[in-house]
């Protein structure tokens, strides 16, 4: 426990709770529960001398009288709501020193001046008790709602008396005017912003000390966005996710500026750690429930609608801290039980602010799905000239509303929508590319984009992690990164992450792919990245070898995995990948006996990689032939040119997609029929296969004539020979049969 809080104490040594914890560990009086722990964290009361001998309790050194409560609570460690006793810093720690120690508020110093030269006695009277001036600290996330600014009572004398018929010129009581020496108050700059007048604000922000308190950063932040300087504001936002010990709803808070910065992935990792710190706060759920519905366009997928309902369904708009957003959220649960009841809460969302973004959106989801495309381009309009990254957004959800609602095998409205973002679940209409524009870039052999969206999106995941990760951190990220690289593009072509053995080969591949010919040395953001990659890989081994890990958590690098008498460096060798493209290899390690394989552990995720078919299981038959055809300008493509033929349409690159195939589902691999990859997999393989066929032999795809499935989709070639190209590459990958695609090909065409 020492070692542990030693270490803890050195990373950050402004950690007070900490060092008093140390310090009772040293003494040996720490205990476990509350009572004891706060016992032993404050300091011992000295003993009395022997001068000291009257029973005057009083005057005994450490005596705390009971009429004083707000005495005692310095002695009291402040416990986190939810947190089970973890000790909470009730300031956030200063990032920058400041030159000058005094105080923001404190008068210039004043200089000195020569007297007159005359035999007077300027010695100043003795100061009066009421004519001090009280003051106290600016506010931290425990006290906002008490802080008092300083009030200079001054003298009796110094009060004039005004002219009754005189125009009252002074400024309102709150409102402290640009040449006044007093410091603003909290209310004053929260109406300067208000009034949008952000230059003001954020002056006065600055003059009281953006890092004393996260509530004073925040504010600076509104201001840094009212002025458009929207780099500094993430940078000020980034101080504020990095600290540990922030009050939940002040976490919330920075989510929701998050939102507004577009950073999505961010804003809903902080909001889900502000909501595991305090379930129950309705500014948590709301921050949480915003960004659900932004990261999904106004349009969330099944899953994502019923946390929503879980989140806010309970809630009454009317009266919560954030009405407009609390309506809007309320009538996009609302959606999926009551389309009127919906259009309703839209519609008081808009009547309390008519400019409110979200409700903009939500109002025009709400009025496609009633067949109103008036109001839905109209309310599209509005929020075009608002926001145009909003308006892209919603342009994407109501196309996939639009092509949900059309016949099947109607041309898809691809000239009004534009491409979705990424991770999203919209279709990609016909006409167009099925792979993100990233992914062909990297077939192309420019990476530098996927290579930075994979690396800032992974650390983004990773970032409620410490640096410093101890066993069960390491579990914790490996699940992260599991899931990551399910839904990310290019990894997602790799799928399944399902941390068995098998699953370093394909995470090599996937990595082999952006990372080609290694990156130089670490940065901080790949730091974070090593942190997620190399807990993927070392979990894999642990698991599979039933080891533990070992070493000490300063340095990842000395972190490693000993089990059956195997030891394995997953940071070290998963350093050298991305440094200097050393492939990831599993040494031939000796089988143990067939009670302890570990060829057949792994993790069955609750998750399947996107798909451009989204959000159908199955692709209309009309997408088939762009899917097979265009398959060489994936990831997928770029994989087979690599190890095999170019994926031209031509049997020999058959070849290059069995390497493909057995990379997904080796045949020592257990069989996972039912897991969301397999379909998408054995779609692409199909599709690419049934491509082959048309191209060298003819024929045509036919219409499906029952419930999309895997032998629905059906060639018919010359000579009444019909072929199933899909369901035999999904018998392959769910393990069932293991004919490889150019064997079936072959068979097919005798």
């Amino acid at each position: 426990m020492v070692a542990r809080l030693g270490e803890l104490v050195r990373a950050c040594p402004d950690f007070a709770e900490a060092q008093a914890m140390l310090d009772a560990a040293r003494r040996g009086t720490l205990r476990p529960d509350r009572q004891g722990f706060n016992q032993a964290t404050v300091p011992p009361v000295p003993e009395a001398t022997e001068a000291d001998d009257d029973g005057d309790r009083l005057t005994e050194p450490g005596h705390v009288p009971a009429s004083a409560p707000h005495w005692e609570a310095r002695l009291k460690t402040p416990v986190a709501p939810g947190a089970g006793g973890i000790p909470r810093a009730p300031l956030l720690p200063r990032f920058t020193p400041r030159d000058d120690f005094a105080p923001s508020y404190a008068p210039p110093a004043e200089t000195p001046l020569a007297g007159p030269a005359l035999d007077l006695d300027l010695t100043p009277a003795p100061e009066s008790p009421r004519n001090d001036t009280v003051s106290a600290p600016p506010p931290s996330s425990s006290n906002a709602h008490h802080a008092r600014l300083p009030v200079d009572l001054g003298t009796l004398e110094s009060v004039e008396v005004p002219n009754p018929g005189a125009r009252n010129t002074a400024p309102s009581p709150g409102v402290v005017g640009p040449g006044s020496g007093a410091p603003p108050s909290g209310f004053a700059i929260v109406n300067w912003l208000a009034e949008k007048d952000f230059e003001r604000a954020l002056q006065a922000v600055q003059r009281l000390g953006a890092d004393s308190s996260p509530e004073l950063s925040l504010l600076e932040v509104r201001a840094l966005v009212g002025l458009g300087r929207k780099a500094a504001a993430r940078r000020s936002l980034e101080r504020l996710c990095r600290a540990p010990l922030l009050e939940p709803e002040v976490r919330a808070a920075v989510a929701r500026l998050l939102v507004e910065l577009g950073d999505l992935d961010r804003a809903e990792a902080q909001a889900r750690r502000a909501r595991a710190e305090d379930p129950r706060s309705e500014l948590v759920r709301l921050s949480l429930a915003w960004a659900i519905a932004r990261r999904d366009a106004w349009l969330p997928a099944p899953r994502a609608a019923a946390e929503l309902a879980e989140l806010v369904g309970d809630l009454t708009p009317e009266s919560s801290p954030l009405p407009v957003l609390a309506h809007t959220l309320s009538a996009l649960v609302q959606v999926g039980s009551s389309l009127e009841a919906a259009r309703r809460t839209a519609q008081a969302a808009l009547a309390l602010e008519e400019d409110a973004q979200d409700a903009l959106a939500v109002a025009a989801i709400v009025a496609q799905k009633q067949r109103r495309s008036a109001d839905a381009k109209r309310l599209h309009r509005r929020l075009l000239d608002l926001d145009h990254h909003a308006a892209e957004e919603l342009s994407a959800s109501l196309a996939t509303l639009e092509e949900g609602d059309a016949p099947r095998g109607a041309p898809s409205p691809a000239s009004r929508a534009p491409a979705p973002a990424p991770h999203s679940r919209a279709p990609v209409p016909l006409g167009r590319s099925p792979w993100e524009e990233r992914e062909q870039r990297l077939a192309l052999g420019d990476g530098k984009a996927a290579l930075f969206e994979f690396e800032q999106g992974l650390a983004r995941k990773l970032e409620a992690l410490p640096a410093r990760s101890g066993p069960n951190e390491l579990s914790t990220a490996a699940m992260i990164t599991a899931r990551y690289l399910t839904e990310a593009p290019v990894s997602r072509h790799f799928a399944p992450f399902d941390l068995s053995l098998f699953s370093i080969s394909r995470l090599d591949v996937a990595l082999g792919l952006l990372y080609r010919g290694g990156v130089g040395p670490r940065t901080e953001l790949r730091t974070r990245v090593l942190l997620g990659l190399g807990a993927y890989s070392g979990e894999c081994l642990r698991q599979a070898y039933a080891g533990e890990w070992l070493g000490g958590a300063v340095d990842l690098l000395r972190l490693h995995v000993e089990g059956q008498g195997l030891c394995f460096s997953p940071f070290r060798d998963m350093n050298a990948r991305l440094q200097s493209a050393q492939p990831l290899e599993v040494a031939e390690t000796p089988v143990p006996h067939p009670g302890a394989e570990p060829l057949g552990q792994r993790v069955s995720l609750s998750l399947s990689p996107p798909t451009p078919w989204d959000p159908e299981p199955w692709p209309d038959v009309s997408r088939l032939p762009e899917l097979g055809g265009r398959l060489r300008e994936s990831p997928v493509g770029l994989y087979c040119a690599g190890v095999e033929v170019p994926l031209d349409l031509s049997f020999a690159s058959l070849r290059s997609l069995d390497r493909y195939v057995t990379l997904l589902a080796p045949p020592l691999a257990p069989s996972d029929p039912e897991a969301g990859w397999v379909r998408r997999a054995a779609i692409l393989v199909g599709a690419y296969v049934g491509e082959v066929l048309r191209a060298t032999r003819g024929g045509e795809w036919q219409a499906v004539r029952s419930d999309p499935r895997g032998e629905a989709y059906r060639v018919a070639l010359p000579g009444g020979i019909t072929a199933l190209p899909i369901a035999s590459a999904f018998e392959r990958l769910s393990g069932r049969k293991l004919e490889q695609p150019s064997d079936y090909a072959r068979r097919v065409i005798g």
